[in-house]
């Protein structure tokens, strides 16, 4: 019976073993299953991820799912980091530029004795504490950001070496002054965001491209855009839709500046300059006084006058009125001529006046202007005189040509009347006369040249 017992014992012994090995048997074949299953699961991703021109197999329905997702979160960029497939040479590694940026503000370069953070020729910083500077000549690029943060710093000129700036080069900056050089054909996304004590900048003119938010959230009151630009991104100064209060561009005329101005409602001003004058004349106009005249030209904000006496050339005076077309010169020589030139100007963004062009001169003395209403009749004995009085005048002189004679002095009156008793009653006699006035040296000084007149005495 004992036997019988062990025997059982031993056999439900070998039965659990068996059970055991056989279970751990199996689940060592389903792992080595999964495994490969995993290997093929593998393949078939990677071979579904290749680029179109390589064939692979269609995977199961139910690992295209996953494999669809993974592929878009590897290939598809945020919208910001896509790159146009036109890219210009001046387009900005935005992560490498914040790293560099990163690394300029403290972490791993240092300044020189000016305080500028320079490597390889960028210009990732300034750290000095100068108002004004010039970026050294050994800078070819400006960084981003280099210029978020000396609040000391009102005017940076940039030097003719730059030929790049990066996005945000001055963005943060509280420069009141930027002068950027010729040899800068871009102006990219967001260059001068936040720049809020800039009030107005002149682009040279080799700028071609304004980038996206490039004068972003700025005071800017005025900038001047060239013609040589020729795309301006819609929201290049994107805290100004439809405001003419503030920002005013400054450009050409039929510019695409001129056109992005009025597409967005944004103030704007021609620099084209004015044409020349035209009618352009001079009279005499009083004792030292010479009065000039002439039409006005389109866009000219006034007219500058300049004159020659005694052969010396210079400024004369202006009006500040594009309306007003006369200018009095009261320091006009009466004993000689005097000699002016009209030049119609505009005031520039820097509130400078630029002249435009002047095509004629004119010249007058200044003397007392002519009589007018200069008649004669002829009466018993003579021939009498008559006209208009001067404003000025201290008297009149007659000079005329008696019959078949020569021009002469004939006689002097303080009136507005005068006989020849000497006129010939068988010719006509001419006659001219002349308002007078005395100048500082005691001389007699004649008036403009009137109209003649003639008659016979009876």
């Amino acid at each position: 019976m004992k036997m019988k017992k062990l025997m059982v014992l031993l056999l439900s012994c070998s039965v659990v073993f068996a059970g055991s090995f056989t279970n751990a048997y199996a689940a060592e074949v389903v792992e080595e299953e999964n495994t490969q299953v995993e290997q093929n699961n593998s393949e078939e991703i990677e071979e579904e991820t290749l680029p179109e021109e390589q064939e692979s197999e269609a995977l199961p329905e139910d690992q295209q799912t996953v494999t669809e997702k993974e592929e878009s979160e590897q290939t598809v960029a945020p919208e910001e980091e896509q790159i146009p497939t036109n890219e210009s040479e001046n387009a900005v590694d935005v992560e490498n530029t914040e790293v560099k940026a990163a690394e300029a503000k403290g972490l791993g370069l240092e300044p020189d004795a000016d305080g500028f953070v320079i490597e390889d020729g960028i210009l990732w910083d300034y750290r000095g504490s100068a108002v004004s500077i010039k970026i050294p000549e050994n800078v070819t690029t400006i960084g981003s950001y280099a210029f978020n943060g000396p609040y000391s710093l009102k005017k940076i000129e940039v030097g003719r070496n730059v030929v790049k700036l990066q996005e945000y080069a001055f963005f943060g900056s509280e420069a009141e002054e930027i002068i950027l050089p010729d040899t800068i054909t871009e102006i990219p996304g967001h260059t001068f965001s936040l720049c809020n004590n800039l009030k107005k900048i002149v682009l040279p003119e080799s700028i071609q491209i304004i980038g996206e938010g490039a004068f972003a959230v700025t005071r800017l009151e005025r900038v001047y855009i060239p013609s040589s630009t020729q795309t301006i991104f819609y929201n290049a100064f994107e805290n100004y839709p439809g405001d003419n209060d503030y920002l005013t561009i400054y450009c050409p005329e039929n510019s695409v500046a001129h056109n992005f101005a009025q597409n967005n409602g944004i103030s704007y001003k021609i620099t084209n300059l004015p044409n020349a004058v035209q009618n352009l004349r001079a009279v005499s106009n009083g004792k030292n006084k010479v009065k000039l005249t002439w039409s006005a030209s389109d866009r000219a904000e006034g007219y500058l006058v300049y004159g020659q006496k005694n052969g010396k050339y210079g400024y004369v005076g202006m009006t500040d009125n594009n309306s007003k077309t006369t200018f009095t010169d009261i320091k006009a020589l009466d004993t000689d001529y005097n000699y002016y030139w009209v030049f119609p100007y505009i005031t520039n963004i820097n509130d400078k006046m630029q002249a435009g062009p002047c095509e004629k001169y004119v010249y007058a003395k200044g003397v007392l202007p002519a009589v007018k209403n200069l008649k004669a009749a002829s009466e018993k004995g003579g021939v009498k005189l008559t006209w208009g009085r001067v404003s000025g005048a201290e008297g009149y002189l007659v000079y005329g040509r008696r019959a078949g004679g020569n021009y002469e002095y004939i006689g002097m009156t303080r009136n507005d009347k005068y006989t020849d008793k000497k006129a010939s009653k068988t010719e006509y006699n001419y006659y001219w006369v002349y308002p007078y006035h005395t100048n500082v040296q005691g001389k007699m000084i004649a008036g403009a040249t009137p109209k003649y007149t003639y008659g016979r005495a009876r």
